[in-house]
């Protein structure tokens, strides 16, 4: 099938000012090979650098560099810190936090900031980072907050979107701007749009995905950009529009399809065997209104599989039809191989917002099994061992009532009560980590229910929504304790929880593995820890004083392994500045 719609070029080109910022006169000459297709197909196997926003095509998060281990990480310590100067948070309030992930290519270390500002940082010496350049296009916020995750090298160029939906390429050596081009589809759906995932570098191309569907009343879309010109290939939505297969599961007659939402939070994972992205989408829009957008309303709340040259969709797989809780699947797809039934299969998984782990066969998108990995689920009564549904799923009704509990306004008595879990906190686009040999991912998750209340209305016509469900039309509070911040492992094979550790905190800094049998991550108190990855036990903590909201990577120069995160968050309502850090570790 196809979802895939060609559409014309809306390239804007502007200039870029190049700052000067901390050039050094004894910096050796900023070179480095160039990063082709072929070395990002292989990418797990440079362990000394970290070219891939989640370490390989893959979506691991993981690392063989072995030299920093259970044995020694007691020895860890701070071996310098970079400033990217400092980061509005836009009025948000604590949850928020710089995500971004940083990247090395031989010894030199590319990071962004929310605002599209690029770095190029030379950390050959191991003791400290020296600014090679500073890159800070005239990005367009695009009404939304500026918290992008980070950044994609192919070629001699370095790639950031911005948070108003542009694309920025910069030549990795001279830090000069090389086209900054508008991403964004056309009317009607040009206003208000935002990138917030790490681009993706795929054969020739660049690929991003539009994050602000769901707040900002359009449709999310997934597009593939010439890495040389910036000139679009092509877009594909993942609400589809009339006349594209899928449609006519948006069964109101006012054009709700318009304010479908479905988000692209993360970035694709990519299969080169059957060239195929894999990405999972937000929820449907307005996510606590149900009855405004009938239907099973795809694309959302789905892994979506789409031709990379194309962007033509060859399987998907919807989890919740006609969803309402905000319980979105964002998470990134981790692909790998699995006996099923005696046979060796190529397949995804996925821990879903809703409570479930997913297996995917990847090659077509058919159902193999999935698992809760929470303890607590009372959205539904259980999923269907043969499709993967819901239970209660019903395909003759428009209006789906899993477990009596979908929420309808008028009915904030009897609905959307005690739901289990709830949708605040993980996971949601932080990366967990798989582990190849123990056959475990391991995961960032929240544990809690909530009561979820409609107190207005969705008024009708779309656009007309915005702002009234994501704000004094609806509210929710939790509706028993604990509420819990988790991370637990999870065996792909059997479906168990084989390790987890809990904390009153929620966390979101997603998870790196090491070959030395290592997890980091950070904590939103300003902890960053290594934990033991068969036990969860914490082993070496180190307070820098500012919270975590971005996933650490490990490289190595000359045999010497180090750790490198990005630290900036405001805790609990102190609307201020978060300064940038750029830290990193490595022994004593």
């Amino acid at each position: 099938m196809t979802a895939s719609r060609k559409l014309s070029a809306n390239s804007r080109v502007r200039s870029a000012s190049l700052l000067a910022a901390t050039i050094l006169a004894a910096a050796a000459p900023a070179g480095a090979q160039e990063v082709s297709f072929q070395r990002l197909l292989n990418a797990e196997n440079e362990s000394q650098n970290w070219l891939l926003v989640y370490g390989n095509y893959a979506s691991h998060m993981a690392s063989s560099l072995s030299q920093i281990n259970r044995d020694n990480v007691r020895d860890l310590e701070v071996k310098f810190m970079v400033s990217l100067l400092n980061y509005d948070l836009g009025g948000a309030t604590g949850a928020v936090g710089v995500q971004q992930t940083p990247l090395v290519n031989d010894g030199y270390l590319y990071v962004n900031t929310g605002t599209a500002r690029m770095f190029k940082i030379d950390v050959r010496s191991g003791n400290r980072g020296d600014v090679l350049w500073v890159n800070d296009p005239d990005a367009d916020t695009g009404g939304w907050q500026t918290r992008i995750r980070g950044i994609s090298l192919l070629g001699n160029n370095v790639y950031t979107p911005t948070s108003g939906a542009e694309l920025s390429a910069v030549d990795a050596n001279s830090g000069e701007t090389v086209f900054f081009v508008s991403a964004k589809a056309p009317e009607p759906e040009a206003q208000n749009q935002g990138i917030t995932a790490a681009p993706l570098a795929v054969k020739d191309m660049i690929i991003l995905g539009h994050a602000t569907g769901s707040g900002n009343g359009h449709r999310a879309w997934l597009a593939a950009f010439d890495a040389a010109t910036g000139e679009e290939r092509w877009r594909t939505f993942m609400v589809p529009g009339p006349g594209e297969p899928g449609h006519e599961t948006w069964e109101d007659d006012h054009n709700a399809y318009l304010t479908g939402g479905a988000a692209i939070w993360s970035t694709p994972s990519y299969d080169p065997d059957t060239n195929l992205l894999m990405i999972g989408t937000g929820d449907p829009a307005p996510w606590s209104a149900p009855e405004f957008r009938p239907g099973d309303n795809l694309y959302s709340a789905s892994t979506v599989a789409l031709d990379a040259d194309t962007g033509e969709i060859k399987w998907y797989f919807q989890e919740i039809p006609n969803e309402s809780w905000d319980m979105d699947t964002v998470n990134p797809r981790m692909l790998y191989d699995l006996e099923v039934d005696g046979q060796m299969r190529k397949v995804m998984g996925t821990f879903s917002r809703n409570g479930f782990y997913y297996t995917l066969d990847r090659t077509n998108g058919e159902f193999v099994w999935a698992r809760p990995y929470l303890d607590d689920i009372t959205w539904t009564t259980g999923l269907d061992p043969k499709t993967g549904l819901p239970v209660e799923y019903d395909p003759n009704v428009a209006l789906q009532d899993y477990a009596g509990r979908a929420q309808r306004y008028g009915l904030g008595d009897t609905r959307g009560l005690d739901i289990c879990p709830v949708h605040s906190g993980q996971p949601t686009y932080w990366p967990p980590h798989f582990d190849a040999e123990r056959m475990t991912a391991y995961v960032q998750h929240s544990i809690g229910c909530a009561n979820y209340t409609r107190t207005q209305p969705v008024p009708d016509g779309a656009q007309n929504w915005v702002g009234v469900t994501v704000g004094n039309g609806f509210g929710w509070q939790p509706s028993r304790g604990p509420y819990l911040g988790a991370v637990s492992g999870f065996d792909v094979r059997t479906g168990e929880v084989v390790a987890r550790f809990t904390q009153t905190d929620q966390m979101g800094s997603g998870n790196l593995g090491t070959g030395g049998d290592l997890l980091f991550m950070g904590h939103t108190d300003g902890r960053f820890a290594a934990y033991d990855k068969d036990s969860l036990t914490e082993l070496w903590t180190f307070n820098v004083g500012t919270g975590f909201k971005a996933p650490p990577i490990t490289y190595s120069i000359d045999g010497e392994q180090y750790i490198a995160v990005v630290a900036g968050q405001a805790r609990g309502n102190l609307n201020i500045q978060s300064n940038q850090l750029l830290i990193v570790f490595g022994l004593r």
